[in-house]
C-alpha cells in the first residue's frame, strides 16, 4: 500500500506498477529517453484489468486512476518545461489536475483533452515571492522585504485608495460612463452565445445564491466571482467590448465592468464608486500593458489576460472600499493569477478559449481583492521586480511606464469602442473597403485581389485564410475583409455561423494578402487598403484610426445607436431605459443590473 493512500491492496500494487503513489520510475537522462517506450508507460499507468468487465472503473479505482494519470501528466509537463522557472514562472500542476478531475468524473477522451487546453490556457503562477539580492537594495534575513522606495504597486494602489470621483475630470468621467453602457450592451448581446451560455450555466450550478446579477439573465444572481466570470465570457463574447490605448493590449470594459459591478452589488456601492472604481482600474491596466510594450504577445500571451487580473483587482478593491495596503497586495495576489495563451491563433478549432480569458481575468481580479482584504499578502515587487510580470511575461518592458503621469494624464479618455464584431485591428481595413464600395459603387463579385499592408502582428497573428470557427474568423483579417465585401459588417448578426459556409465570403478570404508596410507603423491599428477591380480599376485608401477609435470616438447619437442594436431583443423601450440610467449612473444610490433596479 501506498503511505496514507487509504486504499486496500490492488493488482497494480502487487505487480509493481507504483509504490506509494509514486512511479517507481520517473527520472529521466534526456529529453530522448522520455519518449522512448511511452507506449509501454502508458500500458503500465492504465492496464485494462483494473477496469470492471462493463467497461465502468469502480469508484475506487477512478480516483486511484485520476491521481496516477494526474502524477503522470505533471511529471511529463514539468520534465518537457524543466526551464520555464528560470524565466519566472512557477511550474504549475493545473494540467495534472485537470486530467485527474476528467477521469473521475469519467470524461471521454474527447473532453479530457478539451480540459487540457481550457487548463493550459488558465495556468498562471510567478516567482515574484523569491526574494530578490541585495544589489537591489533590498534586505532579506528572516525578516520581510524593506524596500528603499515604494515599489509601482504601492504607488498604483496609493492612487486608487485615494482617488475620489470629485477629483475626475468631467471628461473622463463621460468616458468612463459610455464604456459602462458600451460593455453592458456587448454583454446583453453575448450572453445569447452559445460559449456564455456554458459560462452561465457553470456560475449557475456553482454559485450559490449570491447578490450578484448575470447580465442579460434576469432573475439569476450567484456569488462575485463566479459573476464576474460570466460577466466577462459574455462581455468579449462577440468580439464587440471596447479596447484601450493602442500598443497596450487592454480590454478595460469587459475586464473592469464585471468585477466592479460585482463588488458593487455585493457591497451595495452606489454608481459614484463604479465609476471612480472604473477610472481607477483603467489608469492601472493601461499603464501596465504600456510598460510592457506588448511584447508579451510575441511570446504566445494574450496581453489582457495578463494585465486584466490587476486592472480587475483594484476595479473589485476601490469598489469594496479596499485601502491602498490592501490594494498593494491585491496587485501582488493578481500576478499570479494570469492567464491566457495564443494558441487558438494557430489552431484550427478551440478559440471560444478566447472568450474565457477575459472572464478569467475578472474572476481574478475579484478573488485577489477579497483575498487582499482578508489580509491575504502579495509581493509588492509584482510589477518591476524580479519574476515579476516585466521580467517574466514581456521583452524590453520599460518599468518607467507604469507610473508615468499618474494622476496628470487620463488614459481613461483613449478607451475605443469598437464599430464591427472583429478584432480591432480589422478595423480600418474593413472601414477603407466599405467607403470605396460606397464611393465607387462596386460589388463584392467586382473585387479581383485585396491587399492590405500593416504592422508586423497583422501578419504574424491575424493571417487566417480559412478559419475554423466564427471565433477565429472574427479574428481573421482577411475573412473579416471578405466578408465586408458581401455583409453589413456594422450588424453583428452579419457574422454568424452562416458566414463560414458562404462560398463567396470563402472564395474572396482566399484573395485578401496581407504584407507588411514599408515603414512599421506606430500602432498595428494603421493600415492601408489596395484593391484590383476585374474591370481594371486600382483603388487605394489608408486609416490610421477608424470610427470609434480615441480619434475618431463615437459621439451620443453613435453610442446609441450601438446599443440599441446589442441590445434590441430586449424592446426598445426598455432599452432606451437602460442606455438612459447607465449615462445617469453618479446619480444611482446602488450599481446593479438586477431586473427592475430604478
Amino acid at each position: 500500500m501506498g503511505v496514507g493512500s487509504g486504499f486496500a491492496d490492488t493488482e497494480a500494487e502487487k505487480d509493481g506498477s507504483y509504490a506509494g503513489g509514486v512511479p517507481r520510475e520517473t527520472g529521466v537522462e534526456d529529453g530522448a529517453a522520455r519518449n522512448t517506450g511511452r507506449r509501454d508507460e502508458e500500458a503500465r499507468w492504465c492496464p485494462p484489468h483494473l477496469f470492471d468487465p462493463g467497461g465502468l472503473p469502480s469508484e475506487r479505482l477512478k480516483l486511484v486512476l485520476g491521481v496516477v494519470a494526474g502524477y503522470d501528466a505533471v511529471s511529463r509537463i514539468g520534465l518537457a518545461l524543466g526551464e520555464i522557472e528560470d524565466r519566472g514562472f512557477r511550474t504549475s500542476g493545473i494540467a495534472g489536475a485537470a486530467i485527474a478531475s476528467g477521469l473521475v468524473l469519467v470524461m471521454s477522451h474527447e473532453q479530457i483533452m478539451n480540459t487540457l487546453r481550457i487548463a493550459c490556457s488558465s495556468a498562471a503562477g510567478l516567482r515574484t515571492f523569491t526574494p530578490r539580492s541585495r544589489r537591489e537594495h533590498v534586505e532579506y534575513e528572516n525578516e520581510p522585504l524593506r524596500l528603499s522606495m515604494p515599489t509601482a504597486a504601492q504607488v498604483l494602489a496609493k492612487f486608487a485608495a485615494e482617488l475620489k470621483f470629485e477629483d475626475i475630470p468631467p471628461a473622463v468621467v463621460r468616458r468612463a460612463k459610455d464604456c459602462i453602457a458600451d460593455t453592458v450592451a456587448a454583454a446583453i448581446f453575448g450572453s445569447t452565445r452559445s460559449w456564455s451560455r456554458m459560462a452561465v450555466d457553470y456560475a449557475r450550478r456553482y454559485g450559490g445564491a449570491g447578490r450578484c446579477s448575470i447580465i442579460g439573465i434576469p432573475d439569476l444572481h450567484v456569488h462575485a466571482p463566479y459573476a464576474a466570470l460570466a460577466n466577462g465570457v459574455s462581455a468579449h463574447a462577440f468580439e464587440l467590448d471596447s479596447v484601450g490605448k493602442a500598443n497596450c493590449g487592454t480590454h478595460p470594459g469587459a475586464t473592469l465592468v464585471p468585477a466592479l459591478l460585482a463588488a458593487c452589488e455585493e457591497a451595495g456601492a452606489d454608481g459614484r464608486t463604479a465609476i471612480t472604481a472604473f477610472v481607477a482600474g483603467c489608469e492601472v491596466a493601461v499603464r501596465i500593458g504600456a510598460a510592457s510594450r506588448h511584447s508579451s504577445e510575441n511570446l504566445g500571451f494574450h496581453a489582457p489576460g495578463l494585465n486584466g487580473p490587476y486592472a480587475a483587482a483594484v476595479a473589485a478593491g476601490v469598489a469594496s472600499g479596499l485601502g491602498a495596503g490592501e490594494l498593494a497586495n491585491a496587485l501582488g495576489i493578481a500576478g499570479s493569477l494570469s492567464c491566457g495563451l495564443l494558441a487558438f491563433t494557430k489552431s484550427q478549432h478551440g478559440a471560444m478559449v478566447k472568450r474565457l480569458h477575459l472572464g478569467r481575468a475578472s474572476e481574478s481580479g475579484v478573488l485577489a481583492a477579497r483575498l487582499a482584504g482578508g489580509g491575504y499578502a502579495g509581493p509588492e515587487t509584482v510589477l518591476e521586480g524580479k519574476f515579476g510580470f516585466l521580467d517574466a511575461y514581456c521583452r524590453d518592458g520599460d518599468a518607467n511606464l507604469l507610473t508615468e503621469d499618474l494622476n496628470r494624464t487620463w488614459e481613461t479618455l483613449h478607451i475605443s469602442m469598437k464599430r464591427y464584431a472583429c478584432h480591432l485591428y480589422a478595423h480600418t481595413p474593413v472601414q477603407a473597403v466599405r467607403e470605396l464600395m460606397s464611393e465607387h459603387g462596386f460589388g463584392g463579385a467586382d473585387v479581383a485581389q485585396v491587399v492590405v499592408e500593416g504592422s508586423p502582428v497583422l501578419l504574424s497573428h491575424h493571417d487566417i485564410s480559412e478559419p475554423g470557427d466564427i471565433m477565429k474568423a472574427q479574428y481573421s483579417v482577411p475573412f473579416c475583409v471578405a466578408l465586408a465585401l458581401f455583409r453589413d459588417p456594422e450588424d453583428p448578426r452579419s457574422f454568424d455561423g452562416s458566414a463560414l459556409e458562404d462560398s463567396a465570403i470563402r472564395a474572396a478570404c482566399r484573395r485578401v494578402e496581407l504584407r507588411a508596410l514599408g515603414e512599421p507603423p506606430p500602432s498595428a491599428r494603421v493600415t492601408r487598403v489596395r484593391m484590383r477591380l476585374h474591370d481594371g480599376r486600382e483603388l487605394v485608401r489608408g486609416f490610421s484610426a477608424s470610427k470609434g477609435m480615441e480619434d475618431d470616438p463615437f459621439d451620443r447619437e453613435t453610442l446609441q445607436r450601438k446599443f440599441m442594436r446589442l441590445t434590441a431583443a430586449m424592446g426598445e423601450d426598455e432599452s432606451a431605459r437602460l442606455f438612459e440610467r447607465l449615462q445617469r449612473i453618479e446619480a444611482a444610490p446602488r450599481f446593479t443590473m438586477a431586473t427592475g433596479a430604478a
